[in-house]
């Protein structure tokens, strides 16, 4: 008999070697579950000592329900569906997975900045709805405007790791780095080649405008009507952090007065994203399904980082991505040899 259980309660997959293997060197059995609700969840992981969740809601009253409770790790970055301050308080470790895909998101938002610069959505439906037309043949006025790169400014809100790295990117496009963050290091932000400004700044002169602020109760629509009013007609927004960040009806508006020039996201306040989001209908608008994080190596990292912080937390080793520390999660735990 194993001596920890450990539930993975929203599992995605059905072949776990790297999971099981992982998990061994504590001693832990993993069980298995495709929970859709937190009822599910809670008859799932009663008696968990680690619980493993990728999307689903873990509120208070299932934390609290678990008496054997130790670690709740969440196969992403973002923590929002975990109760962290419940957790918290009820002495339960949460980790996430901060650094296992900032080449990905970073790359995927750096396609985004190039897909509106070189309005690839128009002219790819243009291609497949025909037929083509030349610009020699009818004027430039087929794409005008089309700025340059070297010319114009990437506007980042929030400067932790993926921004950095797409600041890395850019940079080598010639374009104007800045970026929003009152927690940033200025240091850190000088040494990337990124001014930090406010945010009324930032809105006015970016001409991308790429969001990368996890979501929290203060940043919950952080771009609004009033933020997305004081960008330029010309100017695009890029969001591959979390939908809620942005206010998707504010966007929507926005973008049908032709007070901007288009969006490209990847993440959406309602996900699984819907066919029927109106975003969708419009034809200056790129979406991708949440998928900026994905290459076949940063999935076998986050399944490997996920498993390896349960299996550090229950063996009393403090785990890699933990997102609260406090005396009462510390005590239980020693720094790795």
């Amino acid at each position: 008999m194993s001596r920890f259980t450990v539930v993975y309660v929203d599992c995605p997959r059905e072949e776990l070697e790297i999971e099981r293997a992982v998990l061994a060197r504590a001693d832990a059995e993993l069980v298995v579950a495709h929970a859709t609700n937190t009822t599910e969840a809670l008859a799932a992981a009663k008696m968990a000592d680690g619980i493993i969740c990728r999307f689903l809601p873990l509120g208070r009253e299932l934390i609290a329900a678990c008496p054997n409770l130790k670690v709740i790790v969440r196969t992403g970055v973002g923590t929002d569906n975990i109760d962290v301050v419940a957790a918290t308080e009820l002495g339960v470790a949460v980790c996430n997975a901060p650094d296992y895909c900032i080449e990905e998101v970073a790359s995927h938002t750096l396609a985004f900045v190039l897909a509106c610069n070189r309005r690839l959505f128009e002219q790819n439906s243009r291609v497949r709805n025909g037929p083509p037309v030349r610009l020699h043949e009818r004027g430039h006025g087929l794409l005008s405007p089309v700025g340059r790169l070297s010319e114009q400014t990437l506007a980042l809100v929030s400067f932790g790791a993926i921004a950095q790295a797409v600041a890395v990117r850019a940079r080598h496009l010639g374009l104007t780095l800045k970026a929003y963050d009152p927690y940033v290091d200025p240091a850190v932000a000088e040494a990337h080649g990124v001014e930090l400004v406010a945010l009324s700044e930032l809105l006015a002169e970016a001409d991308y405008l790429s969001v990368h602020a996890p979501l929290t109760p203060s940043t919950a629509h952080l771009i609004g009507e009033r933020e997305l009013s004081a960008m330029r007609p010309s100017a695009y927004v890029i969001a591959t952090s979390r939908g809620g960040v942005i206010d998707e009806t504010a966007l929507l508006e926005a973008l049908r007065r032709g007070q901007l020039a288009g969006a490209a996201l990847d993440v959406w306040e309602d996900e699984p994203l819907s066919p029927d989001n109106p975003l969708l209908a419009l034809p200056n608008v790129l979406g991708t399904p949440h998928t900026a994080y994905y290459s076949d190596v940063a999935a076998r990292i986050l399944r490997e980082m996920s498993t390896g912080a349960v299996a550090d937390a229950l063996l009393g080793v403090r785990p890699h991505g933990l997102v609260n520390p406090n005396a009462r999660v510390d005590q239980r735990f020693k720094e790795r040899a």
